[in-house]
């Protein structure tokens, strides 16, 4: 298993709703750049879960061979799970975000 994560900081943070017409509720989409101490930017998509976040915040990304699997806010005090909103497969399900 290849866990790992990233700290940094929250450089943009873009939220829209995707209307699908037909009188069928708008979709949420959320997109964030955050750019680690080390000096990479991660781009991250969170959709249909709101997501309290903002410039500037504290967070770490946790990664799961490479892609993002959850993040925490260390600014709101909040984590979101990323496996469980985009129904990505982890190896061991033991894992807790």
């Amino acid at each position: 298993m290849q866990l790992g994560y990233k700290q940094g900081t929250i450089l943009n943070f873009d939220k829209r709703y995707i209307s699908r017409g037909g009188g069928i509720p708008a979709l949420l989409h959320q997109e964030l750049w955050i750019k680690t101490d080390d000096g990479e930017e991660i781009h991250v998509e969170i959709d249909h879960i709101p997501y309290p976040c903002r410039r500037g915040h504290s967070v770490s990304v946790l990664l799961h061979k490479g892609e993002p699997v959850g993040i925490i806010n260390y600014t709101t005090a909040s984590s979101i799970n990323l496996v469980s909103v985009k129904g990505v497969y982890v190896e061991d399900s033991s894992i807790s975000l």
